[in-house]
């Protein structure tokens, strides 16, 4: 391969080697990095059975410092501060004055008054955002993006290979905890999570070190049987299989409320990002629900999130959603769809007349919400359509009415793009979420 070529090419993720095996590559928030590294029925198996590494250092990323830091957060989240421990990382979403999802992502405490923080757009740089707009709180934001790589290391046999570098002890970490640990002589914070809906952990460390962990990780990997590298299209997939739902994938963050002056603000300030990267409400509507995009703005307790709510303090929406918790309406749900149904999606491929719309597989990656109805009328919303290779199953999440989140009832979901030949799928009701091994257990 000539050196013409290798120092050329596209604006990659500097976080991980770069690897021409990966015929095919997408660009992710910033930069470009493999769809598939294999293909997506190998990734999304073996990361069940074996071990994964996946790339995420694309997210955005602060860090916040500062005495007044948790008393600030507190008045754009329902975040609980009592306890917090340094170490331990917290799930916060932000909402609007309805009630509804602005971002989330996660809050890890580094220090007594230094913590860093992780997700989309939607969430890192709206709490930046909210503290420019108040002088009086003691506390800095820096967005520190490029700074830090995120990886996720997941499955069942994440945690004996970690523990193969030396000095490395993690059996002594609970869900949503994290140990500093050393990789390639570099201080890593490796948190406890479970992306993959196993046991696993989310590395992060300085973004200068990235290449030589990553490929450090394959290495020891070989002695367990390799560990899967994870491309985009495999990415997505799990996340329905174990209901993570995620802004612009699967739902609409709450910016376009016309009576918000603070949200009208935010986005005129991110510009195109906000509606193209958040918002998606320059694409033509590709599901069946009438309002299109609008229709996936959900809440904390709609998107099964009420557990990281608490009402000691206030903060916008809190009054709409403490009567929520206590008497939900709708709540997240997995769908399982009908079979002969899905073929005969694709088998119009194969015979005169109209086409139905064609799933993308493994998932579509954009927001098209489709109307979902029981005899007759509308009882739910479904998003993130994906085909489950470990469950040889179409599926999809579903914000339904409380009453009919009961394990195989029967629904409809309404599939095809409005105005143009639709159909009916049936489908029925199953947990969220799907693909749930007990990832909090103790190790």
């Amino acid at each position: 391969m000539s050196k013409d070529f290798e120092n050329a090419v596209i604006p990659y993720t500097k976080e991980i080697p770069v690897d021409y095996k990966a015929t095919v590559h997408s660009f992710f928030i910033g930069s470009y990095s493999p769809y598939e590294f294999t293909n997506w029925i190998d990734e999304c198996m073996l990361w069940k059975t074996g071990c994964m590494i996946g790339d995420w250092s694309d997210i955005f990323k602060a860090e916040l410092e500062g005495p007044d830091v948790l008393a600030f957060m507190q008045t754009i989240s329902g975040i609980r501060i009592n306890p917090f421990q340094v170490g331990q990382g917290k799930h916060v979403v932000c909402t609007n004055n309805r009630g509804k999802v602005i971002g989330e992502g996660i809050m890890l405490r580094l220090g007594e008054e230094k913590f860093r923080i992780s997700g989309g757009p939607n969430f890192v740089n709206w709490v930046d955002f909210c503290l420019r707009q108040d002088e009086k709180w003691n506390a800095t934001c820096r967005i520190c993006s490029d700074d830090y790589f995120v990886y996720q290391v997941q499955g069942p046999r994440s945690l004996e290979i970690l523990e193969t570098i030396k000095g490395v002890e993690l059996h002594d970490v609970s869900y949503m905890h994290s140990k500093d640990i050393e990789i390639c002589n570099t201080c890593v914070q490796a948190l406890r999570q479970g992306m993959s809906g196993n046991i696993g952990f989310e590395l992060q460390g300085p973004s200068e070190a990235g290449v030589d962990i990553y490929n450090q990780i394959l290495k020891i990997g070989e002695q367990f049987g390799g560990v899967t590298k994870v491309g985009n299209l495999a990415k997505g997939v799990n996340h329905v299989e174990a209901c993570f739902p995620t802004a612009t994938w699967d739902f609409t963050p709450a910016l376009f409320d016309p009576e918000d002056e603070k949200t009208k603000k935010f986005c005129q300030e991110l510009g195109p990002v906000a509606y193209f990267q958040m918002g998606a409400l320059s694409r033509k509507p590709g599901g069946s629900a009438e309002a299109g995009a609008m229709d996936a703005v959900f809440s904390p307790v709609e998107l099964g999130w009420g557990y990281s709510l608490t009402f000691d303090h206030d903060f916008p929406g809190s009054d709409i959603l403490k009567e929520e918790k206590a008497n939900p309406k709708r709540k997240i749900c997995t769908l399982i769809w009908d079979d002969e149904d899905v073929k005969d999606v694709n088998d119009s491929l194969y015979r005169e007349g109209n086409l139905y719309k064609q799933f993308v597989m493994p998932r579509d990656y954009e927001i098209a919400p489709d109307k979902v109805m029981k005899d007759g009328k509308l009882v739910g919303i479904s998003m993130s359509r994906a085909y489950s290779v470990y469950f040889r199953k179409m599926i999809s999440l579903c914000v339904l009415d409380v009453d009919l989140c009961v394990p195989d009832n029967g629904v409809t979901v309404i599939w095809g793009y409005k105005g143009q030949m639709q159909k009916e799928i049936k489908a029925r009701v199953a947990q969220a979420p799907l693909f749930d091994p007990d990832k909090k257990r103790k190790l």
